[in-house]
């Protein structure tokens, strides 16, 4: 199993918040019961029924596409949910394994994957050997397709589309991001209209929310990703400030097989 370092840090970010903040986090055992019930579904193999109570899109890591349906879901279950992740689940203990995280909702260990207090899927963080290996395909592709000057970095983070930019951002290695951006009417083989250096990563809490962002002079550059959120809010957007004033907020859509 391979996680990239988002998830690294995720898991530092937690075990950090429950040994300072566990104290002041409820005991309650309200929520063994969805626990149970969604245990049950994976021991069973209820495909169906897992979908059914899925938040979509159940993001996937780049350049893998995004879930975005029952259907999607149920073709694809069991590259995400393979032997290993389906042993981790059924063989959890729910009073040990499985934490009670606020608002976020439901978390297994450390983030591997989180339910909502109605037994919603919300996110699967880890990552299957089959998903693996996809992402290793489709990133040789990637790379073929992506302008000359762009094509060294380490891992690939996002590719978005908003209403009036492509954009892109790289892990350079070190915690260290590349951002790059076209007009929407442009490709990613083309020369960029805009490449930033340095860029940072900023973890909202310990649900996986994050942004990463870019300084440019006077402003500022936000790419946000909701990993675990209100329902029914976006799970990215890309965001711009002006000396701390934000002067654009766009829902963003991430790209796949350009």
């Amino acid at each position: 199993m391979r996680k990239t370092n988002q998830y690294f840090l995720i898991g530092f970010l937690i075990s950090v918040s429950i040994t300072f903040c566990g104290s002041a986090m409820s005991q309650d055992t309200d929520y063994y019961k969805v626990v149970n019930q969604f245990i049950d579904c994976i021991k069973n193999d209820s495909i169906e029924k897992i979908a059914e109570n899925t938040i979509y899109p159940l993001s996937r890591e780049t350049p893998l596409p995004d879930i975005k349906s029952k259907e999607d879901f149920q073709n694809r279950y069991h590259e995400v949910f393979d032997d290993s992740l389906v042993k981790l689940i059924i063989n959890s203990d729910i009073k040990k394994d499985w934490s009670k995280m606020g608002y976020r909702g439901i978390m297994l260990l450390d983030g591997e994957l989180w339910l909502d207090y109605d037994g919603d899927l919300e996110a699967v963080n880890y990552e299957s050997k089959i998903e693996q290996q996809k992402r290793d395909s489709l990133l040789l592709i990637d790379k073929s397709k992506l302008y000359p000057g762009l094509q060294k970095f380490k891992e690939p983070v996002l590719y978005w589309a908003t209403k009036k930019f492509r954009i892109r951002i790289d892990d350079m290695g070190d915690y260290n991001y590349r951002y790059a951006s076209w007009s929407i009417n442009k490709k990613q083989s083309d020369k960029p209209d805009l490449i930033l250096m340095n860029g940072k990563i900023r973890f909202d809490g310990s649900g996986g929310n994050h942004d990463y962002i870019f300084k440019n002079g006077v402003y500022t550059y936000i790419c946000r990703t909701i990993v675990v959120g209100e329902e029914g809010s976006l799970p990215y957007a890309f965001i711009i400030l002006k000396n701390g004033k934000e002067i654009l907020n766009e829902p963003a859509v991430k790209i796949t097989g350009e």
